[in-house]
């Protein structure tokens, strides 16, 4: 048998006629000891890293903690655990991200900062992006993801 707060409420009506509901509201609320992660999601890659702290959310159910921090998604949220995540475009800091450099005719490498998140130019190859036909829109765009200065290398001698 199933026992539900309206078959609880029936069963003592039985014994006392004056019982009252206080409150239905059973949202979820963050409390002290919750533990909050705030993350940012990379669109590129998948990947999540950790973010420093980004506001504190004690007292909030998770709707009031999306309209605060309305950049964020509440991808979990228990009154034990909340996991609150941004999305970025591009990839993380593990990745190299190649493309088309503004003049057409040579390829850009990029990677982001560890601590900025910022990305830097790594090198440009002196290499016309044409040569990765079956590439080209991906280097025209957003570029292609690699994980280490190695694969590009090998990805540029299998066009040669």
């Amino acid at each position: 048998m199933i026992v539900t707060i309206e078959w609880m409420e029936e069963w003592f009506r039985h014994f006392d006629q004056d019982i009252q509901t206080v409150s239905t509201d059973r949202r979820i609320t963050a409390l002290k000891s919750t533990k909050v992660e705030w993350k940012l999601r990379f669109d590129g890659c998948g990947h999540y890293i950790t973010l420093k702290s980004q506001g504190d959310i004690e007292g909030m159910n998770k709707e009031e903690a999306k309209a605060a921090y309305s950049d964020y998604s509440a991808e979990l949220f228990t009154s034990a655990y909340v996991s609150l995540v941004k999305d970025s475009g591009g990839c993380c800091p593990e990745h190299y991200v190649m493309l088309s450099g503004e003049d057409g005719d040579t390829l850009e490498v990029y990677k982001r900062n560890t601590q900025t998140l910022e990305n830097e130019h790594i090198t440009s190859i002196d290499i016309s992006p044409d040569r990765f036909a079956e590439d080209i829109a991906a280097l025209q765009a957003g570029g292609l993801l690699f994980n280490s200065l190695q694969e590009i290398n090998e990805y540029i001698e299998s066009a040669e």
